[in-house]
């Protein structure tokens, strides 16, 4: 049976009892007690031992099974669902205007945290309220248009507002936008409320990044102003809570194609795939610690082109978004690149992420059939290290080595 240690469940999260909770727990200690079953008649005694002994089945059952609801619980199947964790937490607020000793902490803090973790939570003042008006538009948008145009008649293209049905954990209305270099985009005209954030974190965000690259890489100092970009915007809305098993499906877990990822939400939905005790994979919500102020947060995280680049300094963190909340919730994700370097990495990796999702989708049905194993860990390993893999065209490539120092120090 499960030990007492029992960890807050995903549907606790939703305020909802969970089935694991209930057949594993909720009758033991009535049942267990003695003076009741003495002051029954002898006819009651059988039945009562009767009832007892369906709820262990039942409970050793559940217990035993590859996969329940409750993902606080310890299983026998690699664990693969654990405790919140909190990204660590970096104040980026007021970059610009620091003195260079206090950007230089702040940069090399973000970088450890990057280096160990591939996430870190980002206190935002300079973007906050765009962000907020930003949220709220698209939770308003999103939601009323789903009220009034059935799925069917949603737009079937690569851009702008559609509604993917190709698998479970996309199927929710979406907006997506492409930007370039010079600042254009597709679809070519953006609300004001994308737009202003998108300008907020050129002006805010950016630069901190760029900073820390420089420095993690000992590049010369301004070599990186101003090659960084949003290459990529978009727009998730849950209108549902996400079924824990979601998490479990083909393409939930991925790393991005991207330098950077910034994640805006309206909810703290974000799961991360880690190495667990065993150095299998084990799923952790990402949280806020308990001193955040939640409306100024912004998730930070590594992509796979920047692992790749870097040759593993930093490692991509592999993801999934959910809704975990009580009613909907809404996602802004900007995806960062460097227009110079991303094509190369691209022509590298641009079958890496599907890749990855097969084999994510593979190792995590394994352990729920067959539970944790030793090979478990190093099948995940090798998932971790595709980004690194095939690199050798990015290693090649003499012209960019100047800018990025392949390999790192």
């Amino acid at each position: 049976l499960p030990g007492p240690a029992c960890r807050m469940s995903y549907s606790e999260l939703q305020g909802k009892p969970s089935h694991a909770h209930q057949s594993a727990w909720a009758g033991m200690p009535q049942w267990s007690n003695r003076r009741w079953l003495s002051r029954r008649a002898s006819v009651a005694k059988p039945l009562a031992l009767l009832i007892l002994l369906s709820l262990c089945t039942a409970s050793l059952r559940d217990a035993q099974s590859a996969f329940s609801s409750d993902p606080g619980v310890a299983r026998p199947h690699g664990q693969l669902f654990n405790k919140d964790r909190p990204a660590h937490l970096v104040h980026i607020s007021s970059y610009s205007s620091r003195e260079e000793s206090a950007r230089r902490q702040t940069v090399d803090e973000l970088d450890r945290a990057l280096r160990r973790e591939g996430v870190a939570l980002l206190a935002l003042r300079d973007v906050r309220d765009a962000a907020q008006t930003a949220l709220d538009f698209w939770a308003w948008q999103l939601s009323k248009l789903m009220e009034t145009t059935p799925k069917a008649e949603w737009p079937q293209s690569n851009v702008g507002l559609l509604w993917p049905d190709g698998t479970e954990m996309y199927s929710h209305p979406h907006f997506v936008a492409y930007i370039e270099p010079d600042g254009r985009s597709h679809p070519a005209k953006l609300p004001s409320e994308l737009t202003n954030l998108l300008d907020g974190v050129r002006s805010d965000v950016l630069p901190v990044f760029e900073d820390m690259l420089e420095r993690g890489l000992d590049l010369p100092s301004g070599s990186m102003a101003g090659e960084m970009s949003v290459v990529k915007a978009v727009v998730h809305y849950y209108p549902e809570p996400t079924k824990e098993e979601t998490l479990l499906t083909h393409a939930a877990f991925h790393s991005d194609d991207s330098m950077l990822t910034l994640n805006f939400e309206s909810v703290a939905g974000m799961h991360s795939l880690h190495a667990g005790a065993h150095g299998g994979p084990s799923i952790r919500r990402l949280v806020y610690p308990e001193d955040a102020d939640e409306s100024m947060c912004v998730n930070l995280f590594v992509g796979g082109y920047l692992q790749s680049l870097s040759q593993g300094l930093w490692k991509s963190l592999i993801h999934s978004g959910s809704n975990p909340g009580h009613s909907d919730r809404v996602s802004i994700t900007l995806f960062l690149g460097i227009a110079s370097l991303d094509q190369l990495v691209g022509a590298a990796h641009g079958g890496t992420r599907s890749r990855q999702e097969a084999a994510i989708y593979e190792l995590l049905t394994a352990m729920r059939q067959e539970g944790c194993k030793t090979a478990a860990s190093l099948k995940f390993a090798c998932v971790r290290a595709m980004y690194q893999v095939g690199n050798d065209s990015v290693q090649r490539c003499k012209p960019f080595s100047h800018l990025l120092g392949v390999g790192g120090k």
